[in-house]
């Protein structure tokens, strides 16, 4: 029995999704190791059968408590008439069930016998040239003392350091020493308070850097741009950016919802309402109830994989605030000023 298990943590809600993961996954048994696949979501029969150990929790627990302070996120993406950029909160609700998946997945693997785990994202897409180098550093950990081996992002975008989740190595008693227990938001309020005496968010990333900060020195330690830029280059990160990521009203890898323009140097009295079909293979058809001033305006968008389309709503002021807004039967909000709306579209 090898002493030495990957984890692999994923959350699948459409075909492409499925696809890809079939796809890391043959890459990643290239390494030789046995692999356990956790998720909140169902696994395929033909997911399952390319992994050794599967955890199924039904259970997708999200952050949805408040805290002192969110840093904030900046996302864009360019076509060749428009550019788009946004600011978010990183309030990451995601990173709750992340942290959870951690903790059953590793007490899990414990049981079985397994020493180390060998936690790899699921959308870590690596080069078949590159794989000796991922074995290289598995071999240096596992013939020297270390107890853990990270990746190490000295600044990330707040200039705080962090452990990216792309690779990583731990042993698994030291893990089980230094990683909280997080079974609920309640345990991981609980650490952060512990770590930073006050309730600022913390993402899973930081989450992770903040078990470990004080123990470096048992650590195998790889600079994040070492590891991207010369380790794995040919390789490929974070191939699926999740709805998470995005602005609040995404949903199954759809982008949608307002914007303000900038046609050139100049706002104008417009809105703009956009749906880019991210990465869902099927047509989306999105609809949209937009009312302000006593109108009411009812869009309907149809979008394929790759495909971009947007409105112009170009009767609004924004003195005619708040302004309401419907997408499907899931997202209802209401924009009250015009700093509500943190997206901006530059029309070339």
């Amino acid at each position: 029995m090898s002493d030495s298990i990957i984890i692999i943590d994923v959350y699948l809600n459409n075909d492409r999704r499925t696809t890809f993961l079939s796809e890391t996954l043959d890459k990643f048994k290239k390494l030789k190791l046995p692999i356990l696949l956790i998720s909140n979501s169902v696994i395929p029969i033909d997911i399952q059968s390319k992994v050794d150990y599967i955890f199924y929790n039904k259970k997708n627990i999200l952050f949805t408590e408040n805290y002192d302070k969110y840093n904030e996120l900046y996302y864009w993406f360019g076509y060749d008439n428009f550019f788009y950029e946004n600011y978010e909160y990183n309030k990451q609700p995601h990173g709750l069930s992340v942290l959870c998946n951690l903790t059953n997945s590793v007490n899990f693997v414990k049981n079985l016998g397994f020493k180390n785990f060998i936690h790899l994202e699921w959308d870590f897409l690596i080069n078949d040239d590159e794989i000796k180098n991922l074995n290289e550093i598995i071999e240096t950990f596992n013939s020297k003392s270390y107890k853990g081996c990270f990746i190490y992002m000295e600044k990330n975008n707040w200039d705080m350091p962090e452990f990216p989740f792309h690779f990583w190595i731990a042993d698994i008693n030291f893990w089980l020493k230094y990683f909280p227990e997080i079974k609920n938001e309640q345990d991981y309020k609980n650490f952060i308070f512990k770590k930073n005496n006050n309730l600022n968010f913390e993402n899973a990333e930081r989450t992770l850097y903040l078990s470990f900060k004080d123990v470096l020195n048992e650590l195998y330690i790889i600079d994040e741009n070492i590891f991207s830029k010369e380790i794995m280059q040919k390789s490929k990160f974070n191939c699926f950016m999740t709805d998470a990521s995005m602005n609040e009203c995404n949903s199954n890898d759809v982008f949608r919802g307002l914007s303000k323009p900038h046609f050139k140097s100049k706002t104008q009295n417009k809105l703009i309402v956009a749906t880019w079909n991210r990465n869902n293979k099927n047509k989306i058809i999105t609809k949209y109830t937009i009312e302000f001033d006593n109108k009411k305006i009812e869009l309907k968008h149809e979008t394929e994989l790759n495909n971009l389309l947007f409105d112009e709503i170009a009767d609004f002021d924004f003195s005619k605030f708040p302004i309401k807004l419907k997408i499907d039967s899931d997202f209802e909000k209401i924009y009250y000023s015009e700093n509500d709306i943190k997206s901006d579209f530059t029309i070339k």
